[in-house]
């Protein structure tokens, strides 16, 4: 039985190395293989217990999944103790047959989802399988539950090819076994060897500059994928199937992609259609990057969701130095600062600004490539860095500029007057950006993201006073309102007047006859009137004073 199988595992390379096609250089598996510098990590449900059946036996759940390159899937399964293994797979019956070598001490349970056929390879060949329910996941496990009182663990394994199970007595673990997203790695009692050609690698080439294809086939069921890059710089392919999610932690990154992105925090949609031909990919990549060198990688798991890690040339382990986060903006946007509308001239961070003088900024995207985004500014603030409690909001204008000149970017400006005269020295400027697709589409734009700079702040001197006074409006209103009250105070006094006294001379009732005559407004120089007069002619003086005194009156009049 064992020479059987050898020959399987023989006839499952010779298969392997002659079902693709597309090849494109000489890829090799490098699944679960530490030393490689592209790590891929399948996430699945799973979980475990310190749970023992009355008998003492474990119960185990198997969530076994295949990939095509596996012709001719063989298992090797053993238990430290005796054991009840249920399989379940939603890729089994692409075979029709699975080899299963097992310890005589356990017993196997295969959901009736399953129409491959168990053969096992124990001698003697009398083991039988009995049945299970065709359920998946927390159905299943439900179901476990109420036949035998619990469950040890439920894992989900990528093309293994053994699985063996350390004795769970002692191991401390939660008596109820509830699913989460787990990496079956991280299980302390159990050692798994899988088939390394569920992901395979290869170099195109040779170039200095580090450029990745991650192709994921359409018939894989990868659905989530999330990329973690090293500190160099890097320039990726990213290619999925419909409704694949990539999610990107990256500080300097360049890519190309068919499915949406999440990079850092901000969200980018589609870019172009990519197809899964391994040839065409590797054309895109040498003729959109111009490189002459790539490395190529497939993923063949059938996991809904991987972690991927690149890791650098040279990759070392080091201790990062923390950067101070006011100089440093986050890693996919820039702030410059300008001292002039043309934006020819860029202020050195060490710059001293004035108050009352007018900064231009410019929020610029630093992701490159074919992607097209329109930035928006949601908001300013300054904060004093001598009281962080202080914080004060900035009036700012957006700046208009040619299309070429301001893709994906956005123009700003604006006046720190805001900031007191005795507030001068160092503060934070912080911005927050709005990323939205273009052109606009199902998407929404993401959430404000921020970017920081630091402002040196000094006093203003402002400009000289004009001499001239300048009215505004309201003053003119104010002026012209007071001449009204003033006017109608005057009239309301020679009024009184006028009501107390009779017609006194000042109004100039009593020369009526000399208006009429056509003098109304006479410039005859009246005569001045003698100081030492006679007698007889202040008798005649003051016999007719009413009309010598009415004269001059209605000449006033």
């Amino acid at each position: 039985m064992e020479s059987v199988g050898a020959l399987l595992a023989l006839l499952m390379c010779l298969s392997t190395a002659a079902s693709d096609p597309q090849l494109v250089c000489d890829m090799k598996g490098i699944y679960q293989e530490e030393k490689e510098r592209i790590q891929v990590h399948d996430i699945s449900e799973g979980c475990w217990t310190s749970f023992l059946t009355e008998d003492g036996q474990e119960v185990h759940i198997l969530n076994l999944q295949f990939s095509l390159y596996t012709e001719y899937p063989i298992l090797t399964v053993t238990a430290a103790v005796p054991s009840t293994f249920i399989i379940t797979s939603t890729t089994m019956n692409n075979f029709k047959s699975i080899y299963l070598r097992a310890s005589g001490n356990s017993t196997f349970y295969v959901t009736t989802a399953i129409d491959a056929k168990i053969l096992f390879m124990t001698m003697p060949n009398k083991q039988q399988h009995l049945n299970a329910p065709a359920k998946q996941g927390s159905e299943l496990l439900d179901w476990a539950v109420e036949r035998f009182g619990g469950v040890t663990s439920f894992t989900a394994l990528q093309d293994p090819l053994s699985i063996t199970f350390s004795e769970i007595r002692g191991m401390m673990q939660l008596s109820a076994c509830q699913l989460r997203w787990e990496a079956p790695s991280q299980k302390g009692l159990l050692q798994v060897k899988s088939e390394k050609h569920s992901v395979k690698s290869c170099l195109i080439g040779n170039s200095p500059e580090e450029v990745y294809i991650i192709n994921i086939p359409d018939h894989v069921r990868i659905r989530n994928v999330s990329v973690d890059v090293g500190l160099s710089e890097l320039k990726l392919v990213l290619r999925g199937p419909v409704g694949t999610y990539w999610r990107i932690k990256a500080q300097k990154v360049n890519f190309l992609t068919n499915n949406p992105i999440q990079l850092n925090d901000m969200f980018i949609p589609q870019m172009k259609n990519i197809s899964d031909n391994a040839k065409e990919i590797k054309e895109l990549a040498l003729d959109y990057y111009k490189v002459k060198g790539i490395t190529y990688t497939e993923i063949h798991l059938n996991s809904p969701t991987i972690r991927l890690e690149i890791k650098s040339k040279g990759h070392t382990s080091v201790t990062e130095r923390p950067v101070d986060s006011i100089t440093t903006p986050p890693l996919y946007i820039d702030m410059q600062l300008y001292a002039s509308p043309d934006y020819m001239s860029p202020m050195d961070p060490s710059t001293k600004v004035q108050t009352n003088r007018m900064i231009y900024a410019e929020v610029s995207n630093m992701v490159h490539g074919s992607l097209n985004l329109n930035l928006k500014v949601a908001g300013c603030v300054v904060r004093s860095r001598n009281r962080q409690s202080e914080e004060r909001m900035l009036s700012y204008k957006q700046e208009s500029c040619a299309y070429r000149a301001c893709y994906n970017s956005v123009r700003f400006s604006f006046s720190l007057e805001t900031i007191k005269e005795r507030d001068a020295g160092t503060w934070e400027l912080e911005c927050g950006i709005t990323f939205c697709p273009m052109p606009e589409g199902p998407y929404n734009c993401t959430a404000p993201q921020p970017v920081k700079r630091k402002v040196q702040v000094i006093q203003s001197h402002g400009p000289v006073p004009n001499p001239c006074f300048e009215f505004s409006l309201s003053s003119v209103l104010g002026i012209a309102f007071g001449g009204f009250l003033i006017g109608v105070l005057l009239v309301s006094a020679l009024w009184f007047i006028k009501i107390r006294t009779g017609y006194p001379p000042a109004l100039g009732l009593a020369s009526t006859r000399s208006f009429f005559s056509g003098c109304p407004c006479t410039l005859t120089k009246r005569q001045p009137v003698p100081i030492n007069s006679s007698p007889s002619e202040n008798s005649s003086a003051n016999g007719s004073m009413g009309s010598t005194q009415s004269t001059p009156t209605s000449s006033m009049a």
